[in-house]
């Protein structure tokens, strides 16, 4: 049997012989289920950031294609320039376009996430049709969730955040 800690074994102690066994039973199927459960989310978190890294690909992909675009465009444009040709008001056209485009393939900036503590009215605000003793729950809740894990903007949580909020 694996180590029991104390709480369990202080539990065992005072269990009647005829028990122990189906409590040790027990506690040995929690502990595989919370595994299984760890591996399951470790699974998903994989994919997701499989897939996340899939779409990054896909992007840099199209972005290589759109910026040799833009320099065929451009040469072209300085060429046609030399020329001096009546097709010069066109091509400022054609240039204000390239731009655009060098614009739109500029990677954006992520908005920042908010603070726990800032996002906890707004969910709070939706629950229009909630009990007063919800939102209190709601209220402890997220309390003992800022004492236990901090406030970091909410895309800094982990799971191992999840974890240390579960085990106290």
């Amino acid at each position: 049997m694996e180590e029991l800690t104390e709480s369990e074994t202080f539990i065992m102690d005072e269990l009647p012989d005829d028990v122990r066994e189906l409590f040790a039973s027990l506690i040995k199927t929690y502990r595989h289920e919370i595994q299984t459960l760890k591996t399951k989310n470790k699974q998903q978190e994989l994919k997701h950031n499989l897939h996340a890294i899939e779409l990054i690909q896909e992007t840099e992909k199209a972005k290589d294609i759109a910026e040799q675009g833009i320099h065929l465009l451009q040469k072209t444009i300085k060429n046609i320039k030399q020329l001096k040709t009546p097709t010069a008001t066109a091509l400022v056209d054609i240039q204000s376009q390239i731009n655009e485009m060098k614009a739109f393939l500029k990677p954006q900036e992520t908005k920042p996430s908010p603070l726990f503590s800032e996002s906890v009215p707004i969910f709070l605000a939706t629950k229009v049709k909630a009990k007063s003793t919800v939102i209190k729950s709601y209220q402890m809740t997220f309390r003992r969730f800022l004492e236990v894990c901090g406030d970091k903007p909410i895309r800094d949580y982990t799971g191992e955040d999840a974890g240390a909020f579960r085990a106290c």
